[in-house]
């Protein structure tokens, strides 16, 4: 053990004629034998220091500082050593091998109703800020969707990831959140951003036409050749309350990944086709509030302390787990608002488009909403995917001020000047996608921009007139 690695005193704490530092301080190196140190106990030295010193002193080497005192976790206390209880908590290899983790071949239906339910308020927490690691993740299916072995849990997992996937690559483009908006980081978790929308979308239509046929069986709507259909499962007096119940979350997954899809169309193309699936989607949501009473949770499917073994030397975060009904008053506000921005294309002009942003704002809206706002109103570096922002401050200031097109053709430094200007336009619609805390202080610095813009080229612009 080297010589900073030991405990040492300051000068300052050095007890007057005391044996004991001094022996401490004549065995402060200690000679290192192979790779096994020699250690010295300083239990007692240490129970006769602090007994003797006032509040607030601390005994310390010169290389920790208060910096590193207030960056230390005290370790074995629950609210900020992850550690504590950590063996406790297994992992999903853990629980595998253990055979822990029920097959998903052999749940219930209530169980996967359960579990489907679950794994939606869990992403709706997730739009409300919270760590990829406390919610979704919790969900041990999650981590190896490969080895769910049950068609309709399968279907709704990778459907689920991919989403999820799209969703924080959505967010991570606007730039315009905080990390009490929207938490980003993946914690080294797979999102399977590999498997095809092609494959998830067969997955889905082939699990909703099987559940049209169950509920056909039930009503008893079937074909000749569709006869041979089987029951969800064996209580036929349950049937057709079951098939409703899966069809409703079934359609609705993917009604919502249809929904993103067109939301990422280039130049608003899917807005349209966005706003009527958002518009058929609420039924769903209420059908699934309707018999949310069916589902039940199987055991050790979720560990909602696994964050734990995840984050690593982050301090433990406990959350409050959302209720099924906020976790369905929380996804009608969200299609409201999705539904909202499907009518951005009406708002032709930058003043509109800047009241649509803050009518937006005001509606307390998640990050997620407020960066896909901005994503449609600004991608692939134009005004709706089409337009320059030069352009677009040209138009807009021919409309509004009736400014002659030829003076833009006048001045050199017109289109130097508005391609500045385009980007503090840009810079500002960001900031207005933000949430309220963080606005005001962003604004300060626009207006400084603002400014150091106006003042720089109007100077060049008069010292261009004089020159002619």
């Amino acid at each position: 053990m080297d010589k900073e690695a030991q405990t040492t005193v300051n000068e300052e704490n050095k007890l007057p004629n005391d044996p004991e530092v001094d022996e401490v301080k004549d065995n402060s190196e200690v000679v290192v034998q192979g790779t096994k140190p020699k250690w010295l106990n300083i239990t007692a030295f240490l129970d006769e220091v602090s007994a003797e010193m006032d509040s607030q002193k601390l005994i310390h080497t010169e290389e920790f500082t208060l910096l590193e005192a207030m960056s230390a976790l005290e370790i074995m206390d629950p609210k900020m050593d992850s550690g504590m209880y950590a063996s406790k908590i297994k992992t999903y290899e853990e629980v595998v091998q253990l055979k822990l983790l029920p097959k998903a071949s052999q749940l219930s239906v209530p169980q996967v109703i359960g579990i489907i339910d679950k794994l939606l308020c869990l992403e709706v927490m997730w739009f409300n800020g919270f760590s990829l690691a406390q919610t979704m993740f919790t969900c041990y299916y999650l981590f190896e969707p490969s080895d769910i072995d049950n068609p309709i849990l399968h279907s709704y997992v990778q459907t689920l990831l991919k989403r999820t996937h799209y969703i924080r690559d959505s967010c991570m483009k606007a730039e315009n959140y905080e990390e009490e908006d929207f938490s980003s980081h993946l914690f080294g978790l797979n999102l399977h951003p590999e498997i095809d929308d092609r494959v998830i979308e067969e997955s889905l239509k082939n699990i909703e036409k099987d559940l049209t046929l169950k509920q056909n069986r039930v009503e008893g709507k079937l074909n000749a050749e569709d006869a041979s259909v089987a029951p969800l499962q064996n209580e036929e007096s349950k049937e057709a309350d079951y098939v409703k119940a899966l069809n409703a979350r079934i359609k609705f997954t993917k009604n919502f990944f249809q929904i993103w899809k067109f939301l990422d169309k280039p130049e608003c193309a899917g807005l349209p086709a966005a706003s009527k699936l958002i518009n058929s989607t609420f039924p769903l949501i209420n059908t699934m509030k309707a018999t949310s009473h069916l589902g039940l949770l199987p055991d050790n499917v979720f560990e909602y302390d696994i964050s734990r073994r995840i984050l690593g030397g982050s301090p433990p975060r406990k959350i409050e787990q959302f209720s099924q009904e906020k976790t369905f008053q929380q996804l009608e506000s969200f299609f409201n608002h999705l539904g909202y921005l499907c009518n951005i294309k009406e708002y032709n002009t930058l003043y509109l488009i800047k009241r649509f942003f803050y009518e937006i704002s005001d509606l307390n809206t998640t990050s997620v909403i407020r960066s896909k706002l901005f994503n449609l109103v600004y991608h692939q570096g134009k005004f709706f995917g089409k337009f320059s922002m030069v352009d677009t401050l040209k138009e807009n200031a021919t409309n509004l001020f009736q400014i002659p097109k030829v003076y833009f053709t006048k001045y050199k430094l017109i289109d130097s000047f508005l391609s500045e200007l385009g980007k503090v336009h840009i810079r500002t619609l960001r900031v207005t996608a933000m949430n309220k805390a963080r606005q005001r202080r962003k604004y300060t610095r626009l207006l400084e921009e603002w400014s150091i813009i106006c003042l720089l080229y109007t100077s060049d612009a008069a010292d261009e007139e004089d020159s002619v």
